[in-house]
């Protein structure tokens, strides 16, 4: 018998859910230094968003709480309808974080297990997410469910490009 339950989060879950998705951000910045950073306002909409998630029909938080009342994981998904692709009807996980002391305990994959069944509930046919890069960890999870990179997103500093565009064009001279 495990040493947690998973449940729907309820709106008195924001403030645990708020330090689970800022220490995610953290985890997220520690992995890729190259990555966007959290602002004071970026923080603020957080609330925002979790209130949002909650409030959706198409959206499921849902929590890992420990035997001591405590919320050790998160995973939040989302449904997604469209006429112009397809599937139609298809689904992402937008966050899922569990805290380091609990983790490799089966949580991560019983929080996708309940995701799975909201989004089976809802008929979707297709499930993405993303991760960040240099995020071995959730590389590895993920890649044990199944995903696979589809889109890869790259970035770079617009200094920096318009420096090796400079240098590119000098070269062609």
């Amino acid at each position: 018998m495990p040493d947690w339950n998973i449940r729907a989060a309820q709106e008195s879950d924001i403030d645990w859910l708020m330090e689970l998705l800022l220490a995610l951000q953290e985890h997220h910045e520690s992995r890729n230094s190259q990555l966007w950073r959290l602002t004071a306002n970026g923080r603020e909409r957080l609330k925002e968003q979790l209130v949002q998630f909650l409030a959706d029909e198409d959206s499921r938080v849902l929590v890992a709480v420990n035997n001591s009342g405590e919320i050790v994981g998160m995973a939040i998904g989302q449904i997604r309808r469209s006429d112009s692709y397809v599937p139609a009807v298809s689904a992402s996980v937008r966050r899922l974080f569990v805290v380091e002391e609990w983790r490799n305990r089966g949580i991560g994959t019983e929080l996708v297990k309940w995701l799975c069944q909201f989004f089976a509930s809802r008929h979707v046919e297709d499930i993405s997410l993303q991760y960040i890069a240099g995020n071995d960890e959730a590389a590895w999870f993920w890649e044990k469910l199944g995903f696979q990179p589809r889109i890869l997103t790259a970035g770079t500093n617009l200094y920096d490009l318009e420096t090796r565009i400079g240098e590119i064009r000098g070269g062609e001279e």
